[in-house]
Order: C-alpha cells, then structure tokens, then sequence
C-alpha cells in the first residue's frame, strides 16, 4: 500500500510537470515577438527563445529551406541557419551575404581552433559547415562587388581543408578544357591505393549551386553507396566564375561533358562500364546536352529534366521583360530608380545577363532561345531517369513529361508528390527520399549490365 501511495504520488506529480510544460509551451507559442534576453528571464519554463520563422518572400524562403536541407549530409545546422536568418530582414536581402559569411567565418575559426587541439571529427563537421555558409552568403553577394568572390574561394578552401579530413580519397581537380580549366572533386570511398575500379557518378549542379553544395546534396550519399563521385563545374556555373570571371553558359555542353568523361576515364579507379551523368537544377539541361553527343556515359539522371531554358526562365518571371518599351543595357541599371526596380531586382537581371554573356536584356531574352534541346533528345539512347518536384510547377512537369516521351534510351519519370516531403525543386526538403529513389535506381540499372 505504501508504494502504491508513492507510486500514485508521482504519477499525479509527473502529470501536474507535464500541465505545466504544455501551459508554458502554449503562453509562449502565442506571443508573436521573439524575447530578447530580459523577457527570456521572466519566464519560468519555456521550450526555447528561439522561433522557426521563413520568409514571407518566396526566393527568400526557398534559399534558406535549401540551406536548411543540407544538414542530413552536414552542411548546416538549423541553429546556427535560423540565428542568420534572424539578422535578414524579409523581402529584403541585402544583409544577407553578411549575416551567413559572419556566421561562416564564426563556425570555420571554431572549427580550426579545434583542429589546432586535436579535436578531428569536430574540426572537420565545423569546417564543412563553414563552407556551405560562405556558399550561401555568395548567392546574394553583388556579383559586381570582389566580396562575393571571396566568399565562394572561401567556401572551396573550407571544402577541402573540411573534407581531407574524413576517411576518403579525396583529389582536387583542374579539369582541362580548351585553354583554361574546369574546377572539380574527384572523391572515393576509401583511400586505398590499389587503384579499384568503381561504379562512378560525375556530377553538376545548375545556375547558382556549387560542387561543394551538391556534396552535400547528392555527393555524400554516392559515397556511402560506394560510388566514386567527380562533382565539377561547367562553364558559367558559380564554382567556375570563383577562377574564370568571364566564362559564360554556353548551349551546347557536350564540349566540357566531354572533357569531363575524357579525365574520369583516365584513371584506373574509374569502371568505364558503370559510368553515370547527373545534372541538378539548371543541370539538367547541361547534362542533357552533353549525353546527346557522348556515348562513353552508361546512365543519365536529370533533376529537372530541362530540354528549352527560354521556356524554363520565363515561367520564373522573365516574361515581363519581353514588353518592356525599350531596352535595358548593362550600364543602364546603376541609373533606375529603387521605386522603379527593386535593388535585388536588378543585381539578379545584371548577373543573369553577365552569366550568359549577354549586354542587355532583349540580347539575353533572344539568345536564351538558343538553348533549346527539344529536337535533339531523341539522341539520348541510355537508360535515363528524370527526377521533379510536384511543387515545381507546370512548366518543370511539361518539360520532364516531354524528356521521358522523346529519349530514346529506357525512360524512367519520377514526381515528387507533396505527400512525400519532397516536392520542391530538386528535392531541397528532402535530400535523403531524392538519393534513395536515385541511386536505388543507378544501382539496379548498373546490376543489369
């Protein structure tokens, strides 16, 4: 009877403790500011004083859920993400670069300080994280500014110092390419010197991902399937302007796909039976172009598939421009007024045009027909797997409906519906689902071979 007593006396106590908790919860869950440092105090219990709060700007909020998606295969941490996030003000980017390049820099001095003790495993999840921070801090930097540059250089040298510290081959790459280079990672499950032949996967990524952020994304998870990955950028891509500034997109990428394929078969830990070609976001399109002409590559996956860029990047908003009265050149944004075009507004029109190699906008929105691939995926005659997001939208869904019908080689479509976490534009909210439903399917298309 008596430790029946006590035995009532603390469960009714543990549900008194557990009233108490949901109460607080709730009285803090309804005060819509976020308590500063003396307001915190006042409450007795309390789950956190920190918020999850997006972005009411939808470019914003994807940015930061991309930043956020990374922390599976270690490239963030939602605290240290969402206390950027909180310096940013919503609709309004131009703090941006500086919050996440403070934030990198505060994680990678971390991450040496541990390195300097012999804290490895520490040293090296802090360092990786600082990179991809630098790397976010990059896509909103001024393209026209040095600052961004350096932010990207940062986010390669915390790459490498990051990733040498782990238990894989890693070898940093200048891939040759007519008369400069293309930059890469060349990076194998182990660091055994019998030079093994493996199933390999060269991956890139699109418009503004990097091969340090696609690591995270898509790399990491090849490794761990005992894939060989070679992430590399392509001209006009991010990772590539850090070293060629003037190095713009091109619509035919089967030159530097080639040069790509040509330095992966060169070595001996390359199987060139089980040879693979991914392309992410604007990738697609790249990697796409590429598997048209070269045969060497035993298995494509796009994500998205994208066969006319033209079409792509006028569903995003460019379409407004094809009615502007006149046109705008590059020299002519520093005079628009801010109530006219917002700064944003006009830093990401200035790079698009410079990324394409374009002096002003009517230019640019008649040389993007220029990259179109609709006649020519017919080509395409290996096994191919086309990856999309449900949330993508219409146009993402026509151009990866069409892929599937059109290539040549075994087709395979795969949506991402809302229902799986997944539906974003390359599977940013749900990084694990994407790799486990691609590389599921490169393992059993290399099983038939």
């Amino acid at each position: 009877m008596h430790l029946l007593s006590l035995s009532n006396h603390f469960i009714f106590g543990f549900l008194i403790f557990c009233l108490i908790l949901i109460a607080s919860s709730v009285v803090y869950a309804d005060n819509d500011s976020t308590p500063n440092v003396n307001q915190t105090t006042q409450i007795n219990l309390a789950r956190s004083s920190m918020k999850i709060k997006g972005f009411s700007d939808p470019e914003m909020d994807f940015q930061l859920m991309r930043s956020i998606g990374t922390d599976w295969y270690g490239g963030g941490i939602l605290g240290e993400i969402l206390l950027a996030a909180s310096e940013i003000t919503d609709g309004d980017p131009s703090n941006w670069p500086k919050s996440f390049a403070q934030l990198g820099m505060q994680v990678e001095k971390d991450g040496r300080e541990r390195l300097a003790k012999g804290h490895v495993v520490s040293a090296r999840d802090a360092l990786m994280r600082a990179s991809n921070y630098y790397r976010a801090a990059e896509y909103y930097a001024d393209p026209r500014l040095p600052e961004r540059q350096e932010f990207g250089l940062k986010a390669h040298t915390c790459f490498i110092d990051g990733i040498n510290l782990f238990d894989w081959r890693v070898d940093v790459l200048q891939i040759p390419y007519q008369d400069s280079f293309l930059p890469g990672y060349f990076l194998s499950p182990d660091k055994d010197t019998n030079q093994i032949a493996r199933k390999t996967i060269l991956i890139m990524s699109g418009y503004d991902g990097t091969s340090e952020e696609i690591f995270f994304g898509a790399g990491r998870a090849a490794l761990e399937r005992g894939y060989n990955i070679l992430l590399f950028d392509g001209p006009g891509q991010v990772g590539a302007l850090r070293f060629h500034p003037h190095m713009s997109f091109i619509p035919d990428y089967s030159q530097p796909i080639t040069a790509v394929v040509d330095f992966a078969l060169k070595r001996k830990d390359v199987d060139p039976n089980q040879l693979a070609l991914y392309g992410i976001s604007l990738g697609g399109y790249f990697a796409a172009s590429g598997a048209i002409t070269e045969k060497r590559i035993k298995a494509l996956i796009l994500n998205s598939p994208i066969v006319d860029i033209h079409e792509y990047l006028l569903a995003g908003g460019l379409s407004q421009l094809e009615n502007m009265p006149e046109d705008l050149r590059l020299e002519d944004f520093d005079y628009i007024p801010d109530e006219e075009m917002s700064p944003k507004y006009k830093i990401s029109l200035w790079n698009m045009c410079t990324r394409f190699g374009q002096s002003s906008i009517f230019s640019l929105l008649e040389h993007l027909k220029e990259f179109n691939i609709t006649g020519l995926v017919n080509k395409i005659t290996i096994p191919t797997l086309a990856m999309v997001g449900e949330g993508e939208g219409k146009i993402p869904l026509k151009q990866a409906q069409y892929c599937v019908d059109h290539v040549a080689g075994p087709a395979t479509l795969h949506i991402f519906d809302i229902q799986s976490g997944a539906d974003s534009h390359c599977q940013m909210n749900n990084s694990p689902l994407s790799n486990a439903v691609l590389y599921d399917w490169l393992d059993e298309i290399f099983d038939e071979q």
